[in-house]
């Protein structure tokens, strides 16, 4: 896969990928959408992931990191690498063993670490996953590069304009 990484989009719908296990995951995401505490956990997870963020930001390791983003139950971190970044950043083979090694699951798109707990995760749980990341960082070596971060829409058209030049022009 690694050498293939250049050739296509990797940023696919989860669900798109899997048939029926994506469609079960979907059902299950729905009925937990309608229990009593759900908008309630989602608060407590954003909050926590907020706390972490602070805590980063005030710490040394804040020099590991080119962007940090909470969205809801969403953390992403952009790790400051000594390679350009993108989907192809060696960084990447780096994150699966390490967290599997905890019993973490984290989805690195290159140099872009995403952790998406499930709602009903415990803090304990979540502050076990902010420990790792903190000990992650920590463990890397980095220089001091500028934050290279692009709009999304910046990013597709440089993945077309790569594409194009392996495939030719697009044509309608």
């Amino acid at each position: 896969l690694v050498s293939f990484i250049g050739w296509g989009f990797l940023n696919i719908d989860t669900f798109s990928q899997s048939g029926a296990l994506g469609c079960a995951a979907a059902i299950a995401s729905l009925d937990l959408i309608g229990q009593d505490d759900f908008l309630q956990n989602v608060t407590r997870i954003q909050s926590s992931h907020e706390r972490f963020v602070a805590r980063l930001e005030n710490s040394v390791l804040a020099k590991g990191l080119t962007r940090i983003e909470v969205q809801g139950t969403i953390l992403a971190l952009t790790l400051n690498t000594k390679s350009q970044g993108g989907y192809a950043d060696p960084v990447r083979a780096k994150v699966a063993p390490f967290f599997a090694e905890k019993g973490i699951l984290l989805r690195p798109l290159g140099s872009v670490l995403y952790v998406l707990p499930p709602v009903c995760i415990e803090d304990v749980d979540l502050e076990l996953i902010y420990t790792q990341l903190e000990l992650f960082i920590e463990g890397l070596s980095y220089e001091k590069k500028p934050n290279s971060w692009t709009r999304p829409e910046e990013n597709y058209c440089q993945i077309l304009k790569f594409w194009q030049t392996l495939r030719g022009p697009f044509s309608a």
